[in-house]
């Protein structure tokens, strides 16, 4: 916890992103959040007025660039510029979900860097530093000319998984892109290792893959960190029950859960879902789901000889892209527990 003297000189603003992520990181640091007004004049420019003197003083504006994420992503920029004409004498963008993450490079001709873009306005807008959580490529942290502190939820995540004491587990890369965050969880749990090969078809559109490794009747912790339009992940599922797997658990950091990605979520077989609210996970009972599917695509009677399948799905809410609405609350009275290593 912050002393009386640097209670003083922190301001915390927020714009519309998350507004009660903002309000949980000033009740946890026990310093009030900063008066500001972020609205809109009648054409839709965003207006930001900050009611408060700053002067001096060591600004942080937290702003996830969830969806809309230009709209939030403005609101950060203004937000940054109108602190640094306030007089700030220093100012972090805040940002635990980082926007056009997945446009880190050119993959084809004729194409942009977006995520090189947003880094030049954010310090181009007059931010100081920036502070960010599971960027989708550490490399974007390069594309920035300011100092960032790259903050991982893999502790979190880790500490659930331990809680829930699996056996026989194997921890599955949806991807070749995620292997390293896989062989971590790997090596710390002490479980097998696995990836996905997979073959993407548009940008929302994922082909069946094959699987690199032994599944065939053990316990899978897929490990991403996002979940978009949840191609990836509801065919990384698919992929390890057709391979053998006994049971599936999926978790991520960023739930932005855009497009078809309920649609989606909500085909796959899901007798319960498990929440994790930070780092313990509540039995949440569903009143309606999908009935159990077979591997192959039958649906299941209502009285099965064997067991079905089971997915879970896991997330840290809080720490990533504002949640959807009807989603999962986040970490209330518990202390975050996050790492940068």
């Amino acid at each position: 916890m912050p002393d009386g003297k640097l209670k003083n000189e922190i301001r915390i603003f927020r714009g519309n992103a998350h507004p009660k992520q903002a309000e949980q990181v000033c009740k946890y640091l026990d310093v009030p959040l900063g008066e500001c007004d972020v609205d809109r004049f009648p054409d839709g420019e965003i207006k930001v007025r900050i009611k408060e003197d700053i002067r001096g003083r060591d600004v942080f504006i937290l702003q996830p660039t969830s969806p809309p994420v230009n709209d939030h992503l403005m609101e950060l920029l203004v937000l940054i510029d109108a602190a640094r004409r306030a007089s700030a004498s220093r100012v972090t963008a805040v940002i635990p979900y980082y926007g056009y993450a997945r446009q880190d490079r050119k993959h084809e001709g004729r194409v942009p860097i977006t995520a090189k873009l947003v880094a030049n306005l954010i310090a181009t807008a007059g931010a100081d530093r920036v502070l960010c959580m599971d960027l989708h490529a550490t490399q974007i942290q390069g594309f920035f000319d300011i100092p960032v502190d790259h903050l991982y939820a893999w502790p979190v995540l880790l500490d659930h998984v331990k809680e829930m004491g699996l056996d026989n587990l194997t921890i599955l890369s949806p991807d070749p892109g995620r292997i390293k965050l896989a062989n971590r969880f790997a090596q710390k749990l002490d479980g097998n290792l696995a990836v996905i090969d997979k073959r993407r078809t548009g940008d929302s559109e994922v082909e069946k893959g094959h699987v690199v490794g032994d599944i065939k009747g053990r316990t899978v912790v897929i490990v991403d960190d996002m979940i978009s339009t949840a191609g990836s992940i509801t065919q990384a599922v698919h992929t390890a029950m057709e391979f053998g797997a006994k049971d599936v658990i999926a978790m991520c950091t960023h739930p932005v859960f855009c497009g078809r990605a309920f649609e989606r979520l909500n085909g796959l077989p899901r007798p319960r879902t498990r929440r994790l609210r930070h780092h313990r996970a509540e039995e949440t009972p569903r009143k309606h789901h999908p009935r159990p599917v077979e591997r192959d695509g039958g649906a299941r009677g209502s009285d099965p000889p064997h067991p079905p399948q089971r997915v879970h799905f896991q997330d840290v809410r809080r720490l990533g892209a504002r949640a959807p609405a009807g989603a999962a609350h986040g970490m209330e009275g518990r202390e975050p527990r996050w790492s940068r290593n």
